[in-house]
């Protein structure tokens, strides 16, 4: 069996346990930490933060201006910022009360109880941190003519 395979099947056991809250401690299977990550990060959501980027990188390309380094340090910010707005949507809807156990629709990591919600404000600031330097690297480096 793949990693993959173990991780969706331990990791969709876990959100029906969750989402049951039937599931005694015992019978609980744990997703791996990769899997929760992955499904908190919203990968739905990527594309959205991207076609921007491809727009903008298309247009210079037909300009003669394109740049494969600005290009992937701009991708690697929007998808930063994507992923670190999700984290923040999922933390700071568990802490008003509009995310909790018996939400329907996609599992919330926080609001499901598999990432404590200080872990999540940690991972917050952490990818945005890890923006911020990437949007330094962008305008010190790649961006030669923006200024």
């Amino acid at each position: 069996m793949s990693f993959a395979q173990r991780c969706d099947r331990n990791y969709f056991a876990s959100i029906r346990a969750a989402e049951s809250r039937r599931a005694t401690r015992e019978h609980r299977v744990n997703p791996s930490r990769w899997c929760v990550w992955l499904d908190a990060a919203r990968p739905r959501t990527l594309p959205a933060a991207v076609a921007p980027v491809l727009v903008g990188a298309a247009l210079a390309a037909r300009d003669g201006s394109f740049d494969w380094i600005a290009v992937a340090l701009c991708v690697g910010f929007a998808l930063l910022i994507q992923i670190g707005t999700n984290f923040a949507n999922d933390y700071y809807d568990f802490i008003r009360g509009a995310d909790t156990a018996e939400r329907v629709g996609p599992t919330r990591a926080v609001a499901a109880g598999l990432v404590a919600p200080a872990v999540m404000h940690r991972a917050i600031g952490a990818v945005f941190a890890a923006a911020f330097v990437g949007g330094t690297g962008y305008s010190r480096g790649a961006g030669r003519g923006c200024w």
